[in-house]
Formats: structure tokens, sequence, C-alpha cells
């Protein structure tokens, strides 16, 4: 998972590679630490097919927002989690294997 450090290299991931996730991590260092996990534990099983990343948006947003982007737009963002990690990562991959799907795109899950 790659650490970004501001817009204009969300805007290169986001563009340069056809699935995109990416947390913007919000004030909340608990969440955010346990929404890393989830999104580890997807990285795990799909390096090869969607690339990762994270970007600390700190004190102007309380929630950690993961966003799934496809070939340069937004296709799925998830705002609440069961803070049980095999929950959500069934979640996540269930929401990123449906949108894919759906586009007609190999799902690596």
């Amino acid at each position: 998972m790659k650490l970004l450090s501001d817009l204009k290299e969300i805007r290169q991931l986001v563009y340069n590679n056809r699935v995109v996730v990416i947390a913007y991590l919000g004030n909340n260092e608990r969440l955010n630490n346990y929404v890393i996990r989830v999104l580890r534990e997807l990285e795990d099983v799909s390096k090869s097919l969607i690339t990762y990343g994270s970007y600390k948006v700190g004190e102007e947003l309380d929630d950690t927002v993961v966003v799934v982007y496809v070939d340069g737009r937004e296709v799925l963002e998830q705002r609440t989690y069961f803070m049980k990690l095999e929950l959500d990562v069934v979640a996540l991959k269930m929401g990123i294997r449906d949108v894919m799907s759906s586009l007609g795109l190999k799902t690596p899950f």
C-alpha cells in the first residue's frame, strides 16, 4: 500500500492504474489503523489487479472513507464498518467484486 502525501499523488495513482482503492484517513487513529488492516488483507490476495493507497486527510474528516476507483472514476465508497476484521474484509471484497464484474473486469476474489 502506497502512502500518498498530496492530491497530485492521488490523481496520479487513480489515473495511472485501472482499479485503485484509497483509504482517506480521518482523525480517529484507532479506526484508521483498523481500516488499514482490512485493506492489507485485501491487498494480500489482489496485488496484481488492484492498487492500494492511503491518504491522511486529518482534522477535516471525522470518518475514514474507503473509495474504489475504476478507470479514473469513483465507483464505490465505504464509510461504515462492522469492526470485525473478517466481516469487513468480506463486505469490501463483495462490493469490489460486484462493481468489477458489473464493469466486465476480472475480479481478484
